[in-house]
């Protein structure tokens, strides 16, 4: 629970190698909360790379949790 709380902290921040290193770590988190958490980081974040790649994380996600 930590360790996602502190990826929200920086998927949110407003430097974009931040947001980058929190979407690894989530990565390894997987679970409802992260998928959740993934879509809102969708709706608020305008890079096409990270976006893109919080994109494929959610996919692999929901692919993975049926």
């Amino acid at each position: 629970q930590d360790r996602i709380r502190q990826h929200r902290a920086d998927l949110f921040s407003r430097r974009p190698l931040r947001r980058m290193a929190a979407l690894a770590g989530l990565r390894a988190e997987p679970g409802v909360e992260t998928i959740r958490l993934l879509r809102d980081y969708l709706e608020w974040e305008r890079h096409p790379v990270l976006r893109r790649r919080a994109k494929g994380i959610v996919r692999r996600m929901e692919a993975a949790l049926g």
